[in-house]
Formats: C-alpha cells, sequence, structure tokens
C-alpha cells in the first residue's frame, strides 16, 4: 500500500494571510512556490525558484571588445574578447552588489600584458583588498571578486602570473614581489639557472644575506659587471673581500690573502702530478705529433715516446725521444712572468702560440718565464728527461708543489677530455662495460642514449662513438639482439649530447648501449 504526503496548500491570497508553525512548509498554488513559516509572520518566506535565478540574475556574461566598461550588478562574468590598449572596468558599488556572489572578468583575447593592462576599478570609496584597483596583466589572465555588501570587494581567485605579491608560509610583501617563510627550499630540474637580472650595468643583481635583517654578506653584481663579494659586520659599514673582472676573469683580493699556504690552483698546468689517464695508455708509450697520452700532455712536433712509473703518490715521466707538451689554455694566463719549476731531469722552454711546434732554447728549470702575453694559448714543453711535479705559476717565486685532490683534478681535465669508459679501459676496448643505456618502449626506427656530460667541456667537443660490445667505432649493441647498430651524436653542447639510432628498426622492450670519448683538447 502506498504512502502519500501533502503539504498544506492555498491561494496566495489566503498564504499570505496566514501564519504557519515554526518551520513549517506551505506550497502557494497560486505561484506554484513553498513558504517556509516561522510562528509569528504572516505569509512565511517564499522560496526563490530556479526562475528567478536564472540567467538574467546570477549568471550573466557580458562581453567586451577593446573598450571601458561599467560594471552593473546583474554581471557575473565579463569576457574581454579584445584588448589593444589599456582599458579600465569599473566596478559597481560593493553595497549594490549581492553578498556571496562571485563576479569574474577573464582576458579571453589572451593580448594582457605588463603594458597593455586590464584594470578593474572599484566605486568611489571602495576598495579592492584595500586598493583602488586591481589589474590583469598576463595574457588570459583572470580575477574574482566577491563583494561585502558594504564597501570593500576581495580577491577570491586570479591568474599567478598576474600576482603583484606571493608569501609562501608568510604574507605577500608589497615590497617583495616573492616572500618564502621555511626551513629549506629546492629548485630541481634536469638543468635549472637561478636568474637574477639587473636593467643597467650600474644598478645591482646580487644575493644578500643578513641577520636579524641587517645586512652581513653581498654576493653579485653590485655597481657594475664584475663579480663581487661584500662582507659588514654592522649592516652599514662594507669591505670588500673578493672581485672577479668581468672583462678578463682575473680575481683581486682587495684586503690581500691572509698568512698560510699560497692561494689554491696557482699551478697552471693540469694533471701536473700525471695521475690522470683517461685514455688508458700503458708500457712504452709513443705518440704522434700533437696526440694526447696522458690528459694534459701532447707530443711535440717530432712526436714523442715516454714511459711512466709511479714514484711516490705522483707519477713520473720520462721522454725517451722527441718532446712533450703541456698546453694551458688563454683563459689561465693573466699575462707577464711566471716560474716553471719540477723535480725532474728534463729540460724545458716556454712558448705562446696554438700547434706543436715550439720556439726558442730548452733550460734547466727553476726559471721564469717574462713578458707573457695575457689570454695567450701557453705550452710548456720538455725534453729528454724525467718530469716530476712541474709546476706554472704567476710570478717570479717558485711555490711548494700544489696537490690538488684526484676529485678536483679528474673535474679539470674533463673539461678537455672525457670518456664513458672506467678507469684503466682504454676506448675502443670490446666488451667494456657502459653505464650509457636506453631501453626502447615501442618498436621504431630511431632510438636515443641521452649523456649529460659530468663536467662542462671548454667548447662544443668532437665525439668519438664506439660500440661497447665489440669497440668498433660509430656503432651502438643491441644488448638484445646481440648485433651492433650504426649511430651517429648529435645535439651535441658542452655539457651534453645524444647518441642516435636512425632508420634501424629497433624492436620494444631492446637496450641499446654506447661508449663515447668527447674532446675539447687544446
Amino acid at each position: 500500500m502506498s504512502v502519500q504526503l501533502k503539504r498544506r496548500r492555498d491561494t496566495a491570497a489566503n498564504v499570505a494571510a496566514f501564519t504557519g508553525a515554526q518551520g513549517e512548509l506551505i506550497v502557494d498554488t497560486t505561484n506554484n512556490r513553498l513558504t517556509v513559516h516561522d510562528g509569528v509572520t504572516p505569509g512565511g518566506w517564499p522560496l526563490a525558484k530556479l526562475s528567478d535565478v536564472g540567467a538574467g540574475t546570477l549568471t550573466t556574461r557580458s562581453t567586451v571588445a577593446d573598450a571601458n566598461y561599467v560594471i552593473v550588478t546583474t554581471d557575473r562574468m565579463i569576457g574581454i574578447s579584445a584588448l589593444s590598449a589599456s582599458r579600465t572596468l569599473t566596478l559597481p558599488s560593493a553595497a549594490s552588489f549581492p553578498i556571496g556572489v562571485t563576479l569574474g572578468v577573464f582576458d579571453e583575447s589572451g593580448a594582457a600584458s605588463s603594458t597593455i593592462t586590464a584594470t578593474i576599478a572599484a566605486s568611489g570609496s571602495d576598495k579592492i583588498d584595500g586598493a583602488t584597483s586591481v589589474a590583469i596583466n598576463s595574457p588570459y589572465g583572470f580575477v574574482q571578486l566577491q563583494s561585502d555588501g558594504s564597501a570593500k570587494w576581495t580577491l577570491v581567485s586570479r591568474a599567478a602570473s598576474s600576482l603583484p605579491a606571493v608569501g609562501v608560509g608568510t604574507p605577500a610583501d608589497a615590497s617583495n614581489p616573492l616572500s618564502v617563510y621555511g626551513a629549506s627550499a629546492l629548485f630541481n630540474g634536469t638543468s635549472f639557472n637561478f636568474t637574477i637580472n639587473k636593467s643597467a650595468p650600474t644598478n645591482t643583481a646580487s644575493i644578500l644575506f643578513q641577520d636579524a635583517f641587517s645586512g652581513r654578506a653581498q654576493i653579485g653584481l653590485a655597481g657594475d659587471d664584475n663579480l663581487h663579494v661584500k662582507v659588514s659586520a654592522n649592516g652599514s659599514t662594507w669591505t670588500e673581500a673578493f672581485v672577479v673582472n668581468a672583462a678578463t676573469g682575473q680575481p683581486s683580493f682587495p684586503q690581500g690573502i691572509a698568512a698560510g699556504a699560497p692561494a689554491g690552483f696557482r699551478n697552471r698546468l693540469r694533471n701536473a702530478s700525471f695521475a690522470i689517464n683517461q685514455r688508458a695508455v700503458s708500457g712504452t708509450v709513443t705518440l704522434a705529433a700533437g696526440a694526447y697520452g696522458h690528459d694534459g700532455v701532447k707530443a711535440g712536433a717530432s712526436g714523442v715516446t715516454y714511459i711512466f712509473a709511479a714514484s711516490g703518490v705522483d707519477t713520473s715521466i720520462t721522454v725517451t725521444s722527441g718532446s712533450l707538451i703541456l698546453p694551458i689554455e688563454p683563459t689561465l694566463i693573466e699575462g707577464g712572468a711566471y716560474m716553471l719549476s719540477h723535480a725532474g731531469t728534463a729540460q724545458a722552454r716556454v712558448w705562446q702560440g696554438t700547434g706543436n711546434t715550439g720556439t726558442g732554447n730548452y733550460a734547466s728549470a727553476p726559471f721564469a718565464a717574462t713578458g707573457l702575453t695575457a689570454a695567450s694559448q701557453t705550452n710548456v714543453e720538455f725534453s729528454n728527461g724525467t718530469i716530476l711535479r712541474p709546476q706554472f705559476e704567476p710570478g717570479s717565486v717558485a711555490t711548494a708543489f700544489e696537490r690538488r685532490p684526484p676529485s678536483v683534478e679528474l673535474a679539470i681535465c674533463q673539461r678537455y677530455f672525457q670518456t664513458s669508459y672506467g678507469p684503466g679501459v682504454a676506448p675502443g676496448t670490446a666488451n667494456a662495460i657502459t653505464p650509457y643505456a636506453h631501453c626502447m618502449d615501442a618498436t621504431q626506427s630511431y632510438g636515443t642514449v641521452n649523456v649529460a656530460l659530468p663536467v662542462s667541456m671548454r667548447s662544443i667537443p668532437s665525439i668519438t662513438i664506439y660500440s661497447p660490445h665489440s669497440g668498433y667505432i660509430g656503432y651502438v649493441y643491441n644488448g638484445n639482439s646481440g648485433v651492433d647498430v650504426v649511430a651517429f651524436a648529435g645535439s651535441v653542447t658542452q655539457n651534453g649530447l645524444m647518441i642516435t639510432v636512425n632508420g634501424v628498426s629497433v624492436p620494444t622492450s631492446n637496450s641499446l648501449y654506447a661508449s663515447f670519448i668527447a674532446s675539447a683538447e687544446l
């Protein structure tokens, strides 16, 4: 048996004269409307129907095409369809706009920018979050506002690119576009640049370190384009500790260097202990003119033959014929006088220029080379005899041999030459382990092995690709099919490259393995 529930009902006239019980619902049959009663008000409180709050009341959309506009109280969404110059859209008074209803203004043209803005202005003495206006100043930007029904508008949402200031963990600060409070911050990416830009050379672009909002250290471009490091004990008096000249790259220490060991990186020779041997040369090494053996050493114009052996924690090289050149790139030469010293027996000469043919007479070290031209490739060339702990440093005084950590020395060498082969494995060795591989996620006629070089190289390097399986040049190895595949290097930069297979079908889940060397030698 079904049950029907019926509410009290009557005509509008009778309902208007009737006082219902508190919470009672009575149907107005004339207007097809419910009324809610409170026990004291004749007629109760009529409820709105959908037709009362339809498009004509709460969902009105207006389109503004490249013009100023006075927003009306029935507007709910305003689309700016065109914008060729800055325009102003004036709000109605906050008192006249329904409370709790959102008004949105949208740049549908995509033409808004920092110079072409759509400004939403408050009416009279009304405020928008305490201001007289708010602007859309980025393409497809928007703002959404609500009125308090009195004299205030609140921004409930806006495009992130239009925000005048952002606070993360702290209130936004009008003086700082970005304010962050917290224990740490992370910026992550495959490659990531943190850029601080200034509009003119005499302005400042720097990082300022403070203690209780009082400056203590500053690093950056302060008043010119040189790199400055400044410190302060009180936030008002600053002392410049370090400057790097933007034109020459030459560092200076306005306050001098504290007593102790000589400043690091005085030795302009790389791999002066001969510990780095990325090419894995062994036994009696014979090189043609200009060819490299140990990192940082190459054959002179007549080639070279040498042997090498451990000498304590260092390696000594003995030249038995020809000559051995230790080249120094131009950016490491400030010009003037330099001192050459070493603990071996081989005589040496210092000359400037590229290539492998040196000039000048050989002499026993230590000796000073004077009058060197700044920013010019400089070469230290040794004749027959032993070479042990060579050092080439600014000035006319030989100091103790500078022993750099192996990881630092390797990174210096990798600026000029890098290999995917492990220590002691010569490039082109068959059945070599490689860390560079790519597994295909679909059958394709191409595949790539992306390589990020561990050290940025001196210049865009030349690349030689090897199959780690056979050692053949110009191939990678398909570990699933067991065959070498023709490959080439592309997108080569100082920081990485892509090893690409093209025109050969590579099935799904097949893995490509690649070995390589990268050379940016002098």
